[in-house]
């Protein structure tokens, strides 16, 4: 299995959501400040977040957004 990475929006009411994933890093971090997941923001109606990068062999394995 290859190693991916996972964009996931910790909200401040509690919901946990995963935005998008790629084998990339870079598409990741690239993916943070676009309309795309402003947009899925938006639609689950999530106005304040933390967002961190984490990958699917270690799920408590973040990475830094740049």
């Amino acid at each position: 299995m290859k190693k991916s990475y996972i964009l996931v929006a910790y909200s401040d009411d509690g919901r946990i959501v995963d935005l998008g994933w790629s084998t990339s890093l870079n598409v990741i971090r690239e993916a943070i400040n676009s309309n795309e997941v402003k947009e899925q923001l938006n639609e689950l109606t999530i106005n304040t977040c933390e967002l961190k990068i984490r990958d699917n062999y270690y799920p408590t394995n973040y990475y830094g957004l740049e």
